[in-house]
């Protein structure tokens, strides 16, 4: 009786409803391209945002330096060669921010997490020095 139960199992079971090597291939093909594209969308929305704020930040310098020369008539020798050396500073970590968004718009697979990361040290470099100069500057 067991026998006859596998039998008419195994009978139900036709063909039709077995997964091919080839269904397996394309559905693993199908996976792959959704996910390159999910990773493609989200590089894409990072750098965006990281444009967005690359642009306010690089605004904030700008208006730094147009007041540093604005005030550099006022400004002794001494606070002339440091407010310089802040400005070269500042315009080196630009430098070094826009290499590293150069960097990661190139950049993919392992490279992409490196470079992500060294765009975020960059930026948050800039950030800190900028906040440095106007504080003093306010002083």
């Amino acid at each position: 009786m067991v026998v006859m139960l596998l039998a008419l199992g195994a009978w139900g079971c036709g063909d039709d409803n077995e997964t091919t090597m080839q269904d397996v291939k394309d559905s693993a093909k199908e996976t792959l391209n959704k996910a390159m594209d999910y990773s493609q969308e989200q590089k894409e929305k990072f750098m965006k945002q990281v444009k967005q704020h690359w642009n306010s930040l690089k605004a904030d310098v700008d208006q730094l330096q147009d007041k540093l020369a604005k005030e550099k008539d006022e400004a002794s020798d001494r606070a002339l060669e440091h407010w310089k050396a802040v400005k070269s500073d500042l315009e080196q970590k630009q430098e070094a921010v826009n290499q590293a968004y150069d960097e990661l718009a190139e950049a993919s697979g392992e490279a992409y997490g490196k470079a992500k990361k060294k765009l975020e040290a960059a930026l948050a470099d800039l950030k800190t020095a900028y906040e440095k100069a106007a504080a003093e500057l306010k002083k």
